[in-house]
């Protein structure tokens, strides 16, 4: 016992942990002898089999390996003249117009927010520049329900002018909860372009190395 005290007076939180990974190398505490060798290697790994870390790193490999990739989502969206995606909000039915050009936010109709009871976020206000003047507004954040694709919350502005006359409001591509959106020129532009592959818009997310 001696022995064993006087190593662990010396060598304190270090010697137990080496006794740590010694079980965990080993599959087993080691016995009295090897705990009273003040010259035993409690790092070195069992001569006669493979050592258990090694198995479990092998083991980890093969379950990446197994894994599947995970598939991609893609939606294809005509502009006719503009994209347009549906989705509920709050259990209730919208329309919103994919516009490219916005950032990963919503900006609904006023009269929208209203039927959809959309709830604004307390002492939060929203400024947007047009021309000289500005348009101030209210700031919320939805659920927004693309069906089987899955939902997605998005920075939802909400003013008191329309944002667009052709559905409730209008949407980024980066909302959508797809991982792929392709929006396509109305039929008109692509019988009259032979370059249509090339007016299509396509737009892209990386995915986590890991998810409202």
């Amino acid at each position: 016992m001696k022995p064993l005290l006087g190593r662990l007076a010396q060598t304190g939180p270090n010697f137990l942990m080496r006794i740590g990974v010694y079980r965990f190398v080993w599959g087993r505490w080691p016995n009295w002898a090897e705990l009273s060798d003040r010259n035993h290697d409690f790092a070195r790994f069992p001569p006669e089999k493979p050592p258990m870390l090694l198995r479990t790193l092998v083991l980890l490999a093969g379950l990446c390996l197994a894994t599947p990739a995970l598939a991609q989502t893609s939606i294809t969206l005509r502009a006719a003249p503009v994209a347009i995606v549906d989705a509920q909000i709050n259990g209730r039915p919208v329309r919103l117009e994919v516009d490219p050009r916005l950032p990963d936010v919503l900006v609904l109709n006023p009269a929208a927010a209203e039927r959809l009871h959309v709830r604004r976020v307390p002492f939060v206000g929203a400024r947007v520049s047009l021309d000289a003047s500005y348009i101030r507004g209210r700031i919320a954040r939805p659920r927004i329900e693309f069906g089987d694709a899955g939902a997605s919350r998005a920075t939802t502005g909400i003013f008191n002018v329309p944002a667009t006359a052709r559905a409730d409001g209008v949407i980024g591509p980066g909302v959508l909860p797809h991982d792929i959106i392709r929006i396509e020129p109305p039929a008109a532009a692509l019988d009259a372009s032979s370059s249509s592959r090339s007016r299509t818009l396509t737009f892209g997310k990386l995915r986590p190395n890991s998810a409202g």
